[in-house]
């Protein structure tokens, strides 16, 4: 039986939790087998974090989890057995139970060096050899160095890092390009919540994060050249609320400057556009974000079904 018995929905399982809980108990009900997984998923997740903030991709499928940097896969999960890439050579020793095979071509064209595929069973996942892991690590290197940003972002799984920082208590970095309105997603209260508990908030706690700077001159062109009403609703600030809200307006990065990831020229003409508040946050519910046209399509569309009711 299936861990979906209702079938896998990309959309929606990708980003909960609970579906992602769901995988880790189906895959590998022995809770041993399931924390040196996930042990060994989250080492990989570092190592290519550290290699290239952007270049790799958790993504949860209905029977397996999958690690890609670059545009390849460097690690998949599945019920039995885990799939390690590996920059070769790569010594096993005598009388291994892990299967290594290595061809005469990279594993990936996309990755062009001595590479292989080496086969651990689940059971062997707590006492993974260093040999595999170092052989593994310098792979997920390589791949981040011929494409440090991922094409793989529509099928980023947040849901698995989170379960992974739960079932493990530790702190997981995330790809650069997800910005923080798109993890913004608002969950309905349990029933059993207890609404009469005191609910506090101010205590200090620290965050590192990668800031991008801006050029206050490129939002001045933008602004000057498309004026301040917002380019996908057209609301304006000053039209609304008058002289005190007057030239008050977002400008948005048509691509956003953490997917480039190093210091780029902008041009404000064409790499910029005003847009409200609202609109800038239904740009980001998804990481890569959605287009100007997209989300002026969903604006029209809800006007036409209100139109027609």
């Amino acid at each position: 039986m299936s861990a979906f018995p209702n079938g896998f929905n990309n959309t929606i399982d990708r980003c909960d939790p609970r579906s992602a809980a769901r995988l880790f108990r189906w895959l590998w009900p022995d809770p041993g087998v399931m924390r040196a997984c996930a042990n060994n998923f989250a080492d990989s997740i570092r190592t290519a974090h550290a290699a290239a903030e952007g270049s790799w991709e958790v993504t949860m499928h209905a029977e397996s989890l999958r690690l890609n940097v670059g545009q390849v896969e460097t690690l998949t999960l599945y019920a039995s057995d885990c799939r390690f890439l590996f920059r070769a050579p790569l010594d096993l020793g005598v009388n291994s139970p892990f299967i290594a095979q290595i061809g005469g071509e990279p594993v990936y064209r996309a990755v062009p060096v001595p590479s292989g595929v080496c086969v651990v069973p689940t059971t062997g996942m707590a006492n993974l050899p260093h040999s595999i892991r170092a052989a593994h690590d310098v792979y997920i290197r390589d791949a981040a160095s011929y494409k440090r940003v991922s094409p793989f972002k529509r099928s980023f799984s947040p849901a698995v890092l989170e379960y992974l920082e739960s079932l493990l208590g530790i702190v997981l970095p995330r790809p650069s390009y997800v910005s923080q309105e798109a993890n913004q997603l608002v969950e309905s209260l349990a029933d059993e919540l207890d609404t009469s508990a005191p609910i506090r908030e101010g205590a200090k706690y620290q965050v590192t994060v990668n800031a991008y700077e801006r050029d206050p001159r490129a939002r001045k062109l933008c602004v000057t050249h498309y004026g301040t009403g917002c380019a996908i609703c057209g609301f304006s600030f000053g039209a609304v609320y008058g002289q005190v809200a007057e030239g008050l307006i977002h400008v948005h990065h048509l691509r956003p400057l953490s997917e480039i990831g190093e210091e780029s020229e902008v041009d404000p003409i064409t790499d910029l556009r005003p847009v409200c508040p609202n609109c800038h946050a239904v740009l980001h519910r998804r990481a890569p974000a959605y287009s100007i046209d997209e989300v002026r399509a969903f604006l029209l569309a809800t006007r036409l079904v209100t139109k027609n009711q």
